[in-house]
């Protein structure tokens, strides 16, 4: 059976490939790549997917909560083992897996098998912890991020001695300062069921403050619906760190716990107690959790790389891809980048006008009434107040 099926790759079969992968009557196995293709993603595999990536970006519950489609294909590979689910829309393929930990001999295998169950794709869209050049077909680099990742040892001690002197000096002094000046202060845990909407908003709005305050563009500016659906994913797999004075919340964290590894997701603190560096002492607690809950990595993601440096975090690159069936593909989409880069660019823009607009209004500013150069002075008082208003709305 396995000679007929390396003749015969493109045929559906129900047969198994070594590694013991056996696609039900629907799936299509090319037993030359090893890989089996699912034109419906069965329930099993996305049950495997939290074991093998620890990932809160590769999760069937994510997928329920983000993705609009819920007709979702998959492709599973043995030796070494993957599940990669993907939607299509016309000639484009999307990856569901979100910063995928994978090699390129597996991630070009994947690849094959989808141009080959699908001949009318020409592009597969992957987000993947892979460097571009080792890909076998043509690929188009859109974005690289890194997420900041801290390799944990098996107890907090070791983890402390492996941080700079000035690192544990500073900590050590922002704990002393908390505990002097709140001693009622109280970190808890809280759990799934125990997370409210009302909390996850407040840590949203803790971080879009200290966003803001530093004059950059917050992620979620245009994405109102954010805390709401992060909430739901929370509520399903998440944990929530929040730390209390006098009973009510001035910082949180907001967790995920997968597999052995922890995703430090959203994180912020009342702009009252930045004095005491709480902000800091919180990403450190929840390091510490994911320590005595025997995590090995700790992610915490893209943003403000200088502290977590400091705090032991070191940068895994991943790239946002477009992997084309030919180079004449590649040329088709020859747009795509500069069509990216400027829809974030005017989404900048506009956040940033935003911000101002925001700033201008808490500050109590008003615009300076704009004279022609002849006629200044020479205005009425309500004449200026009208021209003032003028110049605004234009």
């Amino acid at each position: 059976m396995e000679r007929h099926l390396e003749r015969n790759a493109n045929s559906d079969v129900s047969g198994r490939v070594g590694g013991g992968m056996t696609p039900p009557g629907g799936g299509r196995l090319f037993a030359d790549l090893g890989v089996a293709v699912h034109e419906e993603a069965p329930r099993r595999l996305l049950d495997e997917l939290p074991g093998l990536y620890g990932n809160c970006f590769c999760l069937a519950e994510s997928f329920d909560i983000y993705e609009r489609s819920r007709r979702r294909s998959a492709c599973e590979t043995s030796d070494p083992r993957h599940v990669v689910l993907y939607t299509r829309r016309g000639a484009t393929v999307r990856v569901l897996n979100r910063r995928l930990a994978i090699d390129a001999a597996a991630a070009d295998r994947v690849v094959e098998a989808v141009f080959r169950a699908h001949p009318e794709v020409r592009r597969i869209e992957l987000e993947a912890e892979i460097a571009p050049d080792r890909l076998s077909r043509p690929v188009r680099v859109l974005r690289r991020s890194d997420d900041l990742v801290v390799e944990l040892p098996a107890t907090q001690d070791e983890y402390e001695d492996s941080l700079g002197k000035a690192t544990r000096k500073h900590l050590r002094q922002g704990r002393n300062r908390l505990r002097r000046s709140h001693p009622e202060f109280e970190l808890r845990v809280l759990e799934a069921s125990e997370i409210t909407l009302a909390l996850v908003e407040q840590v949203f709005a803790w971080n879009r403050a200290r966003i803001r305050a530093k004059g950059e563009p917050w992620a979620y500016e245009r994405q109102p619906e954010a805390p709401h659906l992060l909430w739901r994913l929370l509520r399903s797999r998440g944990t929530a760190l929040v730390g209390y004075a006098e009973g009510v919340p001035v910082a949180g964290e907001l967790l995920f716990f997968v597999g052995r590894d922890c995703w430090m997701h959203t994180g912020g603190s009342d702009a009252g107690y930045d004095r005491l560096g709480l902000g800091l002492l919180m990403v450190e607690a929840g390091i510490g959790e994911s320590i005595r809950r025997g995590c090995r990595r700790t992610h915490l993601l893209w943003s403000t790389p200088a502290y977590k440096r400091r705090l032991g975090a070191r940068p895994v690159p991943c790239y946002r891809l477009s992997i084309f069936r030919s180079s004449f593909s590649r040329r088709a989409y020859a747009l795509e980048r500069w069509r990216l880069l400027l829809e974030e660019r005017r989404h900048v823009y506009w956040r940033l006008r935003k911000a101002a607009r925001t700033a201008k209004a808490q500050t109590g500013c008003l615009a300076r009434p704009v004279l022609h150069p002849a006629a200044r002075g020479r205005r009425s008082a309500p004449d200026q107040v009208l021209h003032a208003g003028h110049d605004r709305r234009r």
